[in-house]
């Protein structure tokens, strides 16, 4: 014979299940689709490197909206003397140390300094205040951009990113550490006043007259 589960038990245990499995279903399908984003962008920047492109972050917004600010830029090196008007490279301005990427405007010869190139940003309304040279035979070149990809490196550069990116953990595992020892000094200290003033047995104790 079977047994029909009683009907507002049946219905309680319904409604708290369902819940959970929607929350395990979300879990899971988070879990996944963020690990397929950081794996395909683990290989947006291992990938062009394999293939010979150099990678840069873009922290300036002179080039929108062609490059947008946080964009990683992959540039591929080129002959200098195959440079055209138009191409963006990637070049440090004379006086600076930081790279920049911006459009040629210009290419002249110099008899003494050889080719001779002003730039300027999209974004900007006049050129580049300067005019340069580039001092190798090869130059790196902009090929393609992703935008906004180049946010989580950029973030990762500052030291204050590194510092929570190492001290985060290690606050955590300090707080969890803390807590369970907090919990094993709790379980030692109560395991020894039971042993000062144990609870009698029930064999040990007297029956009572009534």
């Amino acid at each position: 014979m079977s047994t029909i589960a009683d009907g507002p038990s049946a219905v309680t245990a319904a409604a708290v299940a369902a819940p959970a499995g929607r929350r395990r279903v979300l879990l899971t399908a988070a879990t996944v689709l963020a690990t397929a984003a950081l794996a395909a962008y683990c290989l947006l920047l291992v990938v062009p490197s394999l293939l010979g492109f150099q990678r840069y972050v873009l922290t300036g917004g002179s080039m929108e909206p062609t490059l947008h600010r946080g964009s990683l830029v992959f540039d591929k090196v080129a002959p200098v003397e195959d440079l055209a008007v138009g191409d963006v490279i990637t070049y440090v301005p004379p006086g600076e140390s930081r790279p920049l990427s911006h459009r040629i405007t210009s290419i002249t010869h110099d008899d003494k300094n050889g080719l001779v190139f002003t730039s300027k940003g999209d974004a900007n309304d006049a050129g580049d205040p300067w005019k340069f040279t580039l001092d190798d035979e090869m130059q790196a070149k902009v090929v393609f951009t992703v935008p906004w990809a180049g946010y989580p490196l950029w973030l990762l550069g500052s030291p204050l990113s590194r510092l929570l990116l190492i001290g985060g953990p290690a606050m955590a595992i300090a707080v969890i550490t803390g807590r369970r020892l907090w919990r094993q000094a709790g379980d030692l200290v109560a395991a020894e006043a039971q042993e000062l003033d144990p609870a009698p047995a029930e064999d040990e104790r007297l029956p009572v007259a009534s």
